[in-house]
């Protein structure tokens, strides 16, 4: 933060109320270093949650503005007319929507408010032409922050066509309790001495490819390896309910019932992916991919699929394995390699040294506040 900088009043408008996805964890990163990096946050949320506590254990206000019925015109109307009041009062540098469902509502305020102020808002997707992004398109923004090149270039192809700049996430420091925690947990699995543990993390959406990765397991058992499966997350903010079930169907049609482990919703998914021998990230339009950079930062080798954010964060072949398609083959033949252990050190260690370059959570914070210091700057100058 430049020398004598004062702080920069920040209102970010919130929509999912539990800490279940790396946007919710990174936005957590950011406020957990707000005030180093000279941010006053105020964060309104959208429902009522755990993340309320967790925002205001890192210093930062909060206020809740409910959305009970977020496609019922009368309570969009209302939670604009609130928000509104929430913007007079606070009287904010900036307003910054942390998502796309959140920038209908905060960024309609913001635009009908007597008082001008610099309006932002996260693109954490990569947008195609969903009703909900293109909605969120056309709600007046000064700026659009995208957590990639490739969300970047689909938000610009987007009509109407908002200023858009990239600040890729980063991930804080793992503490040491949870390669002690993984050990344990991997010694419950009663694995073999040779056996590898081969994990996906994320919440259990078709999009993220639980079912591919299965399909790529069962794959790599008939080629004749002693490996082992574990799929860590749980269906969150009511989406795709039916999908858990599914794959423990799929599981069972594909006689990986002894050796896949559903484990659920976890709050911390960390000790889990210490556990794990290799990581994968079976999406076939991942927007970033923050687990990615976990287990990169413990140690653990990295698989994805060679589209999207993962492309940015994965050198194939350097410090990690990119996958030619998110097909189950193609997922097998990029985890085969690293199924032998010097390999899967040596690209361990390098995965490692580029979240060191990269991808810290401190480095993100700096260049996301540099970001909303130059956009207060910009609106001060207007005014």
């Amino acid at each position: 933060m430049p020398a004598g900088a004062a702080d920069v009043r920040v209102l970010v408008g919130m929509p999912f109320p539990e800490p279940h996805g790396g946007s919710e964890r990174l936005l957590l990163e950011l406020l957990e270093r707000a005030g180093a990096e000279g941010l006053d946050p105020h964060v309104v949320f959208l429902a009522p949650g755990r993340m309320i506590e967790e925002a205001r254990a890192r210093g930062a206000r909060t206020s809740l503005v409910h959305v009970r019925r977020p496609n019922h015109p009368l309570d969009a109307a209302r939670a604009v007319t609130a928000l509104r009041g929430v913007l007079a009062a606070d009287r904010p540098d900036v307003v910054l929507s942390w998502h796309s469902r959140a920038h209908l509502y905060l960024g309609l305020a913001a635009r009908l408010s007597a008082r001008r102020v610099p309006v932002a808002w996260w693109q954490h997707h990569l947008p195609g032409r969903e009703r909900l992004e293109r909605a969120a398109t056309a709600v007046p923004a000064d700026l659009v922050v995208a957590t990639s090149r490739a969300a970047a270039e689909r938000q610009r192809a987007l009509r109407p066509r908002r200023r858009c700049v990239v600040v890729n996430p980063g991930v804080a420091e793992p503490d040491p309790s949870h390669a002690a925690a993984g050990a344990e947990l991997r010694a419950g699995l009663g694995l073999g001495e040779d056996a590898a543990l081969v994990g996906i993390v994320g919440r259990l959406v078709r999009w993220k490819g639980q079912h591919r990765f299965l399909e790529a397991i069962a794959l790599l058992r008939e080629r004749g390896h002693d490996v082992a499966a574990v799929v860590v997350g749980g269906t969150t903010h009511g989406l795709e309910p039916e999908y858990a079930p599914y794959l423990r169907r799929r599981a069972a049609e594909l006689g990986l019932e002894a050796h896949v482990r559903f484990t659920g919703h976890v709050d911390d998914p960390l000790s889990w992916i210490a556990a794990l021998d290799v990581l994968v990230n079976a999406s076939e339009a991942e927007p970033f991919g923050m687990t990615l950079l976990e287990a990169m930062a413990l140690r653990v080798p990295v698989v994805a699929v060679a589209t999207g954010g993962p492309v940015e964060i994965v050198e194939p072949g350097v410090s990690g394995a990119l996958a030619r398609d998110p097909s189950p083959a193609a997922l097998a033949d990029a985890i085969e390699p690293l199924l032998d252990r010097d390999r899967a050190r040596r690209l361990a260690e390098a995965g490692r040294e580029r979240y060191e370059r990269r991808f810290t959570a401190e480095r993100f914070a700096a260049e996301a506040a540099r970001v909303i210091r130059e956009l207060a700057a910009a609106g001060r100058r207007a005014r």
